[in-house]
């Protein structure tokens, strides 16, 4: 290899990195790892196609109150930009939305990742977040530890609140909307 510019020059011997022998190896090695990305991907697909079937089920049995503040107005309201994570999850495990349950049961509000950024709840209230994860599994914050974790978050103030939620896995899986159900009657039975 010769390289030069206006002040030197420089002059050296270079070999192929990868002999052939090394490179059809080294192929080889990379079609094996693009057939494992490809069978995550099918994988995945498949999940997602599940979570839908079951989302959609617990829409269609009415899962779920749309304009909630004709229901129940806020006593104490808390706004706040939220990020919902599951306790111990690895980098592949997700939550699409969560779920604030209150009311003892009576109100549940469905809040898709995207509206994360605009959640609020009534601190005077007992409050219950149940999330599903991309691979089905139920995480949940009990009433307990909402306040706890929600504690330091003032009341009334609309803008600037952030909030780092943690929510802890449960025994169950989300194959079934009755599994949530059970969850729910556990946190607020009488």
């Amino acid at each position: 290899m010769f390289l030069e510019n206006d002040d030197a020059t420089f002059t050296t011997q270079v070999q192929a990195t990868l002999l052939p022998d090394a490179y059809s190896v080294a192929l080889e090695e990379y079609r094996q790892q693009v057939a494992a990305y490809e069978e995550a991907m099918r994988n995945m697909e498949q999940v997602r196609q599940r979570v839908a079937q079951v989302l959609r089920s617990m829409q269609v049995g009415r899962f779920g109150t749309y304009n909630y503040d004709i229901y129940g107005r806020w006593q104490e309201p808390v706004f706040a930009s939220a990020d919902f994570v599951p306790a111990g999850s690895d980098s592949w495990t997700m939550l699409e939305q969560v779920y604030l349950v209150t009311d003892n049961g009576q109100i549940t509000v469905r809040y898709p990742k995207t509206a994360w950024d605009m959640f609020n709840f009534d601190r005077s209230r007992r409050n219950l977040i149940i999330g599903v994860t991309s691979d089905l599994e139920i995480v949940v914050l009990s009433p307990e530890d909402f306040v706890s974790q929600s504690a330091n978050l003032a009341a009334s103030e609309r803008n600037g609140q952030e909030w780092d939620c943690t929510l802890n896995e449960q025994a169950l899986k989300m194959e079934d909307p009755a599994n949530l159900q059970s969850i729910i009657d556990s946190h607020f039975a009488i």
